[in-house]
């Protein structure tokens, strides 16, 4: 799946250079991944949560670990992708948060 997720977003990247899709609905598209993986991430946690709680133990929590594995790892190179075209924008707003320090 991770290597799948690093193809696409390297055709989607060439596919921008190519002029055939804008930066911006590249960056939508990537976005939308990223909120899906999140999504996916966190509804799959919840039985674990509540087997932990509860004691008892599910049989398909297996396989859903395998999901929730799989999609935590895609969500991670994705919000590295994007952690990427906001760095100017963090760095920015660190920067002016923070403010003079004081002499």
């Amino acid at each position: 799946m991770l290597y799948l997720v690093i193809i696409g977003y390297l055709l989607t990247r060439f596919a921008v250079y190519k002029k055939w899709m804008s930066l911006m609905t590249h960056q939508k598209l990537w976005n939308i991944v990223l909120l899906m993986t999140f999504i996916v991430t966190s509804v799959t946690a919840l039985p674990f949560a509540i087997d932990g709680l509860s004691g008892l133990l599910m049989p398909y929590l297996r396989t859903l670990g395998e999901w929730h594995t799989d999609f935590g790892l895609v969500m991670i190179i994705v919000a590295v992708f994007h952690a990427a075209w906001h760095w100017r924008y963090m760095k920015a707003f660190i920067k002016k948060t923070r403010g003079p320090t004081p002499a």
